[in-house]
This record gives C-alpha cells, sequence and structure tokens, in this order.
C-alpha cells in the first residue's frame, strides 16, 4: 500500500509546530518537527539544516547562483543536497516498507522543496503561512537568534547565520546594514514567503497548498490529508489547542513608524495572501 509523505515549508513561528503536532496525531504516521517527534525524539541528521542557509547566504555575491544550483539541483549543490537528504530517504524509505506515512515541518528545508520532489515526485508539499505582522511581533521577541544587533557569543553565530540575507541582486542589499530589526524580519517574511511560493509553482499543483494558519479548520486539515494520501483521521482536540493559543493582537506597542516601515517591505506580499494591513 502507498504511503503518503507530506512536507510543510513556512518562515518559522507560522505554525509549523502546532501542525505537526496535530499530524502527529493521525494514525500510521511519523510527524517530525525540526527533526523532532512529539515525544521529544530528537534525530540530528534531521534537524533544522542551518548550514545549508548558511552556505548559500554567507556570501550575497554568490548567493543567487547558489539558489539557482539549488533550483536546477545540479553540479555540486545536487551532491550537497542529496547528502543532507540521505537521512530523510534512508528514514522514509523504512517507513514505507513499515507501511508508515511521514510528514515534516520545517521552515528551514525551503531550499530543499525541489530536490525532494525529484527524489519524491509523488510527495505533497504545503506552504504554511500566517500573517506578517504576527509573525514579526513573534520574531522580534526572539532578539539573540533573529538578525541580533550584536552577538554575544560564538554559539550564536549558527542561529544568526541561518536567516537568508539579501543578494546582492536585492533591492535591500544596499540598505541592509541600516535597517534595524523590524525592517529586517519584515523582509525575511516577505522574501522567505515569496519563494516558498516560486518553488511551489515550480512543482505540479495537484501536489502543493497554500494554507494560512488562521484559516485552519477541521476541514482544512481533512482536506490536507486526503490530498497528500494520508488517512483522514486526527485528533479534533489538538487543533482547537492550536485555536484557543494563536489569538494575539498583531502589531501591540508599535509606532507609527515601525508600522509604515513593516508596510513598506511587506505590504505587497500581505496583499497577495490576502492579509488587510492595519490603518
Amino acid at each position: 500500500m502507498p504511503t503518503g509523505k507530506l512536507f510543510i515549508l513556512g518562515t518559522g513561528r507560522c505554525g509549523t509546530h502546532s501542525l505537526a503536532n496535530i499530524l502527529g496525531t493521525v494514525p500510521q504516521t511519523l510527524a517530525l518537527h525540526e527533526g523532532s517527534t512529539k515525544t521529544g525524539a530528537f534525530n540530528p541528521d534531521l534537524g533544522p539544516m542551518r548550514g545549508l542557509n548558511c552556505h548559500i547566504y554567507r556570501d550575497p555575491h554568490k548567493a543567487r547562483a547558489r539558489i539557482r544550483a539549488t533550483e536546477e539541483n545540479r553540479g555540486l549543490m545536487r551532491l550537497r543536497l542529496a547528502w543532507l537528504a540521505r537521512s530523510r530517504v534512508r528514514l522514509i524509505q523504512r517507513l514505507e516498507r513499515e507501511g508508515t506515512h511521514f510528514c515534516e515541518s520545517n521552515p528551514y528545508i525551503y531550499h530543499l522543496t525541489r530536490h525532494l520532489h525529484a527524489r519524491f515526485p509523488e510527495a505533497f508539499f504545503v506552504h504554511l503561512v500566517r500573517d506578517g505582522y504576527a509573525t514579526t511581533r513573534s520574531y522580534l521577541s526572539r532578539d539573540k537568534t533573529t538578525y541580533p544587533d550584536r552577538l554575544e557569543r560564538k554559539r550564536r553565530t549558527g542561529w544568526w547565520c541561518a536567516k537568508p540575507f539579501p543578494p546582492t541582486d536585492d533591492e535591500h542589499f544596499a540598505t541592509w546594514g541600516g535597517m534595524n530589526r523590524l525592517e529586517k524580519t519584515a523582509w525575511f517574511w516577505q522574501y522567505v514567503n515569496d519563494y516558498i511560493q516560486e518553488c511551489l509553482q515550480s512543482l505540479p499543483s495537484e501536489r502543493t497548498m497554500t494554507l494560512r494558519i488562521e484559516d485552519l479548520c477541521e476541514d482544512r486539515v481533512e482536506e490536507l490529508l486526503n490530498l497528500a494520501g494520508l488517512p483522514s483521521d486526527f485528533d479534533r482536540k489538538s487543533l482547537q489547542r492550536r485555536v484557543s493559543t494563536s489569538k494575539r493582537s498583531k502589531s501591540e506597542g508599535w509606532t507609527e513608524t515601525q508600522m509604515a516601515a513593516f508596510e513598506r517591505i511587506a505590504g505587497p506580499t500581505m496583499r497577495r495572501f490576502g492579509y488587510a494591513l492595519l490603518d
């Protein structure tokens, strides 16, 4: 019997962990979030893969060429991607033999999307999106890991470099050094979401879905499971818990200047995903 393979892509702080917990209640399914199961078991080979982003973006003059190499799945980058995916491939192959479905929710694997599709053409990919105000607000609370103003300890470097930086052909490259954390995080939100959309548009439409976390409900979860070839049974209480803890003020404490900066950078992407800009 064929087994389902589902990959959840996003920016992080967008509901990937909550959705992984919901998928973890589906029968005969192994659901991971950044390499961890709901019970906390962790496989370092399936972890966040921060090193791939570090390799791509550490030199902004080479970033675009390296991104194209991941998209075309060619040359040395193809070997690098295959090495990064090797543990997933082995795990999925074992689960197939056991008749177990595989789900991974991971905000770091968007540059691995085309490689995973080439390796598993039957896999289903979901772009999980959260309102840009709420995502940015959540990231700003993590001041030591998201574009920090300074690096206090060397061990922070991996987290710091795992976030993308504008390639030289990006309009924000020249002004990046003078941008504050809110502006950089707003750029990150729009850049990653736009890039994931670009990736999914290159895949067969029947193998992809874009889902706003605010729209997640029983019907959408069932639709997702059916499209991905997974059992449609799941614990409804896990969905209720997500809804009950996701209601927050979108831009509490922001100044008018900060609001204007966010909207200048992320406004077009907000509109594309159907989010209203605040007055």
